[in-house]
């Protein structure tokens, strides 16, 4: 996200000070404006699009390979009092197919990544991030584990097998 405000100047002497450290950028997170909302009355779908496509192509010039973005994916604060879980998750999936449709075009992976509860309202478990990545079945989102959320919410491990050929990534 420290990248996203600059100028489209100020990127490109930030990209090439990086390119000249000669090491490569093949991760990065926070894709979209901290500002924007994905889910919720108040989420706009052409702001969601602009910004997907400034993130991914942002991303690109970079050379980054893989976007993982639990927290936004997991949309902190996203569901609010009125606005019920299943609207949520329904937004969500259509942001996800976005996401990736749009980050293919840029040869980007998107990593769905679990959190904890108080990290994420709506992918807290490895198995609705499996949910999410099957319904969207789209061969650009994907998922990254962290498996101190596995065992910290006594998630069955076979959870992992089930998972496994969506598994991109696993944090120790």
């Amino acid at each position: 996200q420290d990248l996203l405000p600059l100028s489209d100047g100020e990127f490109a002497k930030t990209v090439a000070r990086l390119r000249a450290i000669g090491l490569p950028a093949l991760s990065g997170y926070g894709f979209l404006p901290a500002d924007l909302k994905i889910v919720g009355s108040w989420c706009g779908v052409p702001s969601v699009v602009v910004g997907l496509v400034g993130g991914w192509g942002r991303g690109r010039q970079m050379g980054v390979k893989v976007v993982v973005d639990g927290t936004r994916f997991g949309v902190v604060g996203g569901v609010r009092p009125g606005f019920s879980r299943d609207q949520a998750r329904a937004q969500f999936r259509v942001f996800a197919c976005r996401a990736a449709v749009e980050a293919e075009k840029h040869g980007i992976i998107v990593l769905i990544e679990p959190l904890a509860p108080a990290s994420a309202d709506l992918i807290n478990t490895v198995a609705e991030g499996l949910e999410l990545v099957e319904a969207v079945g789209h061969p650009n989102l994907q998922m990254l584990i962290e498996y101190s959320i596995v065992v910290k919410s006594k998630e069955d491990l076979a959870i992992l097998h089930r998972a496994a050929s969506h598994i991109r990534q696993i944090e120790i």
